[in-house]
Formats: structure tokens, sequence, C-alpha cells
């Protein structure tokens, strides 16, 4: 966590692969400025719904559980966890894997944070 938007955040993550493979990943533990958080999680996608579209698009956002914002639509108000800059100031991070059969490693940065991780195809 590079900066808080509170005093303390409780990131979790939407991953989402090509238009209709997504998740949500369970929330980190409370972080401060400067805390790091390591993840040891596989997350499997069916990448067999993307062979005839291939390279498969990827989406990363993340999110402050502890942090919440509110968001007029007309007369609806909407509250939501605030969604965390992790790809400069922009709300998501997207790339493409490219490098079938081998691993991926991507890198995404921004305002609220850093983030590494790993694409790779595991035959099931």
């Amino acid at each position: 966590m590079t900066h808080s938007p509170d005093t303390l955040s409780k990131p979790y993550f939407y991953i989402k692969i090509g238009t209709t493979n997504y998740t949500f990943t369970k929330k980190i533990g409370s972080m401060a400025d400067g805390e790091m958080s390591y993840i040891n999680k596989t997350y499997t996608f069916d990448i067999n719904d993307y062979k005839w579209t291939f390279p498969p698009k990827i989406e990363i956002t993340a999110f402050d559980n502890n942090t919440q914002v509110t968001q007029s639509y007309g007369i609806f108000k909407l509250k939501h966890d605030l969604i965390l800059k992790i790809n400069g100031t922009s709300d998501s991070w997207r790339g493409c894997y490219t490098t079938y059969p081998h691993e991926e490693k991507f890198t995404a940065s921004g305002t609220n944070g850093v983030l590494n991780f790993t694409v790779f195809i595991s035959e099931v």
C-alpha cells in the first residue's frame, strides 16, 4: 500500500478474464501506508473459453473495503467500496496474456499501491 485513502485500507480485487469469467478475491487484512502483503493464492479460470480469441484480455480492479463512497444517479444514491488506483491514476489495470504456454509476470503501479502477479496456463 503506497497511499491509503484512509488511515487503514482493507484491499480486495476483482479479476476479469475476457468478458464473462470473473471473481472477487478475499479481503486482505488491514494495511497502512508503506505496508506490504504477500498473497500466495491461485485463482483458476477456464482458458478454453478464449481459444478462438487468443490472447485473453485481463482486467484487475482493486477495492478498499475500509473506505466507502456515495455516488448519485439521479434520484438514487449508491454507496460502494472505494476503487483503489493501482495503474497510475486509473481505476483498473488491463492487459493480455500473450506468452502461452509460459507464465507471464505483470506489475501494476498506481497512486494507492503496487500489484505484482503472474498468469500461467495449467493443464487440468
